[in-house]
């Protein structure tokens, strides 16, 4: 089996040092669909982010959670990546059609 340095070559290229502060970000999607609060699933979260946080830990810098549609699964995120020692970028979905959430972000994003 390959090495993901042979799977993805352009990860290598990103790791190598380039003097200029780049850093490399490990993606953690939303898992249950992105702009669907109503379809997440706390109670499977962290079983489906724990290899994704195992298998990109060795090779990121920081962590970001994208199109994160509810508090309740950007704590998931934050909460998988706990253990890294590495920051985690969290990135929502505000008001974006019918399916947004009316909870306000304001107080919870002073984390």
């Amino acid at each position: 089996m390959r090495n993901a340095w042979q799977r993805w070559p352009g990860v290598l290229r990103a790791r190598r040092p380039t003097g200029t502060g780049v850093q490399v970000a490990g993606s953690l999607p939303a898992l249950f669909g992105s702009y669907r609060p109503d379809l997440f699933r706390a109670d499977q979260a962290a079983a489906l982010l724990a290899p994704l946080v195992a298998g990109l830990a060795p090779h990121v810098d920081l962590w970001l959670a994208e199109t994160q549609s509810s508090l309740e699964e950007a704590e998931a995120a934050a909460e998988a990546v706990s253990g890294s020692g590495k920051p985690i970028w969290l990135s929502f979905t505000l008001r974006d059609g019918d399916e947004a959430t009316d909870q306000p972000l304001a107080e919870p994003l002073m984390w």
